[in-house]
C-alpha cells in the first residue's frame, strides 16, 4: 500500500532550520500515526550544513544528503518551497520543463506537498511522500514542544533542561557569522544591543556568538564599563547556556527564536526575554497564546 512508503520531510539549513523541521516531524507523526515519517537533512546552502540531530533520531528516521555545491544546485530556494535547478549543471531546458510538469502534477495529486504556512500544513495528504518548504512560519504549540522534549528526555538528551547554577545572569546571543559576508543581510546594529543591556542595570554580561572575536570587539566599544565574558561553545551548548540564564537578549536568528521558545515553554515565568522589534512579527506567527507572547519584550 502507498502509506507504507515513507513520508519524507526535506530540510536545508543549520540547527535552527532543523529544529523547525523536527517540530513538523512531530506534528505529522501525530497526525498520521500509520505513516513512517522521515527527516532528510541536506548539506547544501550558503555554507555546508551538517546534521545536528543525529542523537535524537534513529537511522530509520533521519537521513543526511550531501548535495552541497556552493549554494547553486538542488535546494529549497523560495518561500513556496520550490527547487532551484540550473541548466548549466547538466539539465537541459527540455529536462527542466519535464521536471516542472512532473512536479506540478505530483503537487496537484497531493504526493508532493509544500508546507510553509499553517494552511499548507492542513493540505498535506495522508498519501504524501515528500514535504518541502520553509517551516519557520509554522506554529509551535506547547503540545508540539512537549513531544520534542519527550523525545529528547527519552534519549537522555538534556540540552532542553536549564542549568540551575547560572540563572542569575544576563546573556547576549549576537548572531554574526555569514551575515558579515552577505550583501543581502546585515547584523543588527551593536548600539541597539548596548542600549538594551544598559536598561537592565547589571554589569556582568555573557556573550555568545558564531563569531565570538568580532562580537566581543564590537560590544566592548559600546559597553566599556561592563564585564563582558565570551562563551565559545558549540551550538547545542550555546542553547543550553542561553536557556539557563535569568535574562536573555537575542538577535535576529533562528537560534534566538528557539532559545526564546524553549524558555517560554519550559522555564520559570520570572525569566526575562528581550528580542529586537523586527522579530515581533515572527514570534507572533509561531506562538499563538497571549500569555506566551507576553513574556517577550522588544527593543
Amino acid at each position: 500500500m502507498l502509506i507504507r512508503i515513507p513520508l519524507k520531510i526535506h530540510c536545508w539549513g543549520g540547527l535552527g532550520s532543523q529544529l523547525y523541521a523536527w517540530a513538523l516531524f512531530e506534528r505529522l507523526q501525530k497526525r498520521f500515526p500509520q505513516r513512517n515519517v522521515e527527516l532528510v537533512l541536506h548539506s547544501d546552502g550558503v555554507t555546508r550544513r551538517i546534521s545536528e540531530l543525529d542523537k535524537l533520531f534513529s537511522k530509520e528516521e533521519l537521513f543526511s544528503v550531501d548535495d552541497f555545491k556552493n549554494g547553486v544546485d538542488l535546494r529549497a530556494g523560495t518561500t513556496s518551497g520550490s527547487i532551484k535547478i540550473n541548466s548549466k549543471y547538466g539539465i537541459s531546458k527540455f529536462g527542466l520543463f519535464c521536471f516542472k510538469i512532473t512536479k506540478s502534477v505530483l503537487v496537484k495529486l497531493g504526493f508532493v506537498s509544500v508546507c510553509s504556512t499553517e494552511y499548507e500544513f492542513t493540505q498535506v495528504r495522508l498519501w504524501a511522500i515528500s514535504v518541502r518548504g520553509h517551516y519557520s512560519k509554522l506554529k509551535i504549540s506547547s503540545e508540539t514542544f512537549a513531544l520534542m522534549k519527550s523525545r529528547a528526555s527519552a534519549l537522555q538528551f538534556y540540552y532542553f533542561e536549564p542549568e540551575e547554577m547560572i540563572q542569575e545572569s544576563i546573556a547576549v546571543h549576537f548572531r554574526l557569522g555569514d551575515l558579515l559576508e552577505l550583501d543581502s543581510k546585515r547584523p543588527i546594529e551593536t548600539n541597539r544591543i548596548s542600549t538594551c543591556v544598559a536598561m537592565l542595570n547589571k554589569k556582568d554580561i555573557f556573550v555568545l556568538s558564531d563569531s565570538p572575536e568580532t562580537a566581543i570587539k564590537r560590544l566592548t566599544l559600546l559597553l566599556q564599563n561592563y564585564n563582558l565574558t565570551i562563551k565559545n561553545y558549540n551550538i547545542w551548548d550555546t542553547i543550553k547556556f542561553l536557556i539557563s540564564v535569568d535574562t536573555f537578549i537575542g538577535t535576529p536568528s533562528k537560534i534566538s527564536e528557539w532559545v526564546t521558545i524553549i524558555r517560554i515553554f519550559d522555564s520559570s515565568s520570572k525569566k526575562l526575554n528581550f528580542l529586537p522589534l523586527e522579530m515581533k512579527s515572527q514570534m507572533e506567527t509561531i506562538l499563538e497564546v497571549k500569555d506566551e507572547l507576553g513574556r517577550i519584550s522588544y527593543f
